[in-house]
Order: C-alpha cells, then sequence, then structure tokens
C-alpha cells in the first residue's frame, strides 16, 4: 500500500526511498516491474519546486521535449523549477517492447526457427502489457508478436556478431513444455554501444545484460535509439553509375516482389547529411544477407565502389560464407573476387529475369 491522503500527497510504494510532498493531484510514475512512485501536479513543497520521488530502476522523466531529470539507480529524488504537468513515462496508450538475451555463440546468427527456454520467459518484465501475456493462454502470444523486438548476446559472449543488436519482430511464436519458439523478422541494427546509450531508458540493468531471458519491458523504445538504427536488408548493391540503367530494374523488380534491398536511389533521405565512408561500412559489411557485385570495365575505376567491395570482402573473409553475388557485364578481372567463384552473366539476361534468379537465391517463390 503506497503513503497517500485524500489530498493528493505525492507518494512512494513500500519497500523503495523517497519522500512525498503534498500537492493539487498526483501522477504515477512507473518502471518495469510496477508503479514505482506517484509525483505531485500544479503543486510543490512550498517554495515552487515540485520533488520528485523516485525508487530503483526508473528511465527518464521528460516534460515536453526538455528532460527534467534520470532516474536511474540509487537516485532517491530529483528537483525541477517547473510543474510537472506530463511524464513520458506514462502514457494512457500503454505498450510494450521484447528484449531477447542469448549466451550463446552465433545463435541468433539464422533465419531459421529460434528458440527461448521457457523458464526464462518474462524475467526482468513487468507492467500492464507484459501481465496480459501468458505461455498457458497461446491467444495471448500474439501480443508478442506486435511489440518491437531488441534480438542481442550477452555482454560476455564471443563471436563474429555478438556486439551486433538487432532490432524487428517475432513471429509464429509456439510453445512447447521446455522452449518458446519463433521466428525472426530483422529490420534494422545498431551496436551494442550505442544500446549501452539507451540501457537505463530502456528498463536495462547490469545483471539483466549477463543472463540469457525473454523480457517484456513495458514503454516505447526512444525515438532518438531508432534513429541510429541501420536498416537490415535481404541485398546490398555495389554498381558503378555508368551501369545504373540495367541495375535499376532490377532494383524495382525485386522491390515490387517485397525484398527489402540497399539501392542508393531508395536511400536517398536515408543517406542525407550521413558519413558515407562510415556508414557504407556498415552497411556493407553487417547489414545484408548478400551483396550483388555487378562487375564491368567501368566498375573497377570507381573509388566508391572499391570500398563497397572492400568492406564485402573482409565480411566474406571473415564468415567463410556465402555472402557475395558476382554478376558480369563483361570478363573484368576485379581485385580480390577468385575466379573460381560462380557468378551469373548478364550479356543476354533481361533485368527481370535476373531479379527471378535473386528471388530463387533468397528462397522466394517465384511465377
Amino acid at each position: 500500500m503506497a503513503f497517500s491522503n485524500p489530498k493528493g500527497i505525492a507518494s512512494i510504494s513500500p519497500g523503495l526511498r523517497g519522500t512525498s510532498y503534498p500537492g493539487k493531484s498526483s501522477e504515477e510514475i512507473r518502471n518495469p516491474n510496477g508503479v514505482v512512485a506517484n509525483v505531485a501536479r500544479n503543486g510543490g513543497n512550498g517554495n515552487g519546486r515540485n520533488r520528485v520521488a523516485v525508487g530503483n530502476n526508473l528511465r527518464t522523466v521528460t516534460q515536453g521535449s526538455s528532460c527534467l531529470a534520470t532516474l536511474g539507480f540509487g537516485t532517491e529524488s530529483c528537483w525541477d523549477s517547473r510543474t510537472v504537468d506530463r511524464m513520458q513515462l506514462i502514457s494512457d496508450n500503454r505498450t510494450m517492447f521484447n528484449v531477447i538475451i542469448s549466451s550463446e555463440p552465433n545463435v541468433w546468427e539464422t533465419d531459421q526457427l529460434m528458440r527461448m527456454d521457457v523458464m526464462r520467459f518474462k524475467e526482468y518484465s513487468g507492467g500492464p502489457e507484459a501481465d496480459k501475456v501468458s505461455i498457458a493462454k497461446p491467444d495471448t502470444w500474439k501480443l508478442l508478436e506486435k511489440a518491437p523486438t531488441l534480438l542481442l548476446y550477452e555482454n560476455q559472449t564471443r563471436g563474429q556478431n555478438a556486439k551486433i543488436v538487432r532490432y524487428g519482430f517475432v513471429r509464429e511464436v509456439h510453445v512447447n513444455p521446455r522452449y518458446i519458439f519463433f521466428h525472426f523478422q530483422e529490420e534494422g541494427r545498431i551496436s551494442r554501444d550505442v544500446l549501452l546509450e539507451f540501457w537505463t531508458r530502456l528498463g536495462l540493468s547490469t545483471f539483466e545484460m549477463n543472463r540469457t531471458h525473454w523480457a517484456l519491458k513495458e514503454g516505447g523504445i526512444p525515438s532518438a535509439l531508432k534513429a541510429k538504427i541501420v536498416p537490415y536488408y535481404d541485398l546490398v548493391f555495389s554498381f558503378a553509375g555508368e551501369d545504373r540503367g540495367y541495375v535499376e530494374k532490377v532494383a524495382r523488380y525485386l522491390r515490387s516482389k517485397g525484398v527489402r534491398i540497399f539501392y542508393d536511389k531508395f536511400e536517398e533521405a536515408h543517406l542525407w547529411g550521413r558519413d558515407l565512408a562510415e556508414h557504407f561500412d556498415t552497411v556493407y559489411g553487417t547489414s545484408a544477407r548478400y551483396c550483388v557485385i555487378f562487375i564491368s570495365e567501368s566498375y573497377v575505376k570507381k573509388m566508391w565502389t572499391r570500398h563497397e567491395r572492400r568492406t564485402a570482402l573482409a565480411r566474406a573473409l571473415k564468415e567463410h560464407g556465402e555472402y557475395i553475388l558476382p554478376a558480369r557485364f563483361d570478363d573484368t578481372e576485379v581485385e580480390g573476387i577468385r575466379s573460381t567463384l560462380a557468378y551469373i552473366s548478364l550479356k543476354e539476361l533481361k533485368p527481370s529475369e535476373f531479379g527471378r534468379q535473386i528471388l530463387r537465391k533468397l528462397g522466394r517463390e517465384t511465377k
């Protein structure tokens, strides 16, 4: 039972540190484990300042676009000279997101079925939306599929992509007595360093980052974090401008079939203002399933295609798997592309025909 009275005294839940002050009304502050405190609105402690009573493991409190305070571990209180009219932590339209963490190296490096031990489900979780989800109630599993998901590895995990955090949605959730199974629809990636910039706002803790589990977090993923997500693609294209006429027809054909593709003309707004060398390192190095290289005499003469190719080759060498898909307009030799690497000749192949070849490579049905 929280400390309160009919006059709207701001209150603190039992067992959490804080102080109460009278105000005209109060509003809840929540963390992933439920209500932590109520804070006075339109009132204060007598000197025109609101004091926000705080427990542990809260996120940033804002008013409009301005930060009032960051409420973190061990914080007891914070002050502000303005009235706390609105807490971004609280919304009438409550949402949630999934955080799925594993210690097993490379377990997320697949487009096949993934799984999590049912005993680790809903650890470090809380909130009204999370409370609706139950392993025993299959009709609630759809709530997991509607929520955005962060898929990552424990801090101490080693592996080729151990520092990558994936953003997307879980799909086709089903359960047996031991595991929760799901597919993951990846939409983008960030680095672990970016995640750590937002970890308190996401309701994450040091212990949680070193524990294999599936958490359901209250609230939404911060828009500032989403802005740093690099989209994940089925394909990235590397080509010379002289060959754009053919390449663009392939790109438009594939996009019409629902293929996620990095083609510069489709990305103009996203690329605007970015450091392209740094961004292309990410795109060609970690952000796609395959890289299609359109080889021609013009291709080997370009600075940017050289940069793209070297980044793609570094990944292919590191992963020892299929990543680079060569497509040739002519027989030009390309540094780093071995003569034994199978390619497709484009000399007599229409863009739509090549597009259908790519769809088959992606495992998509073609008609």
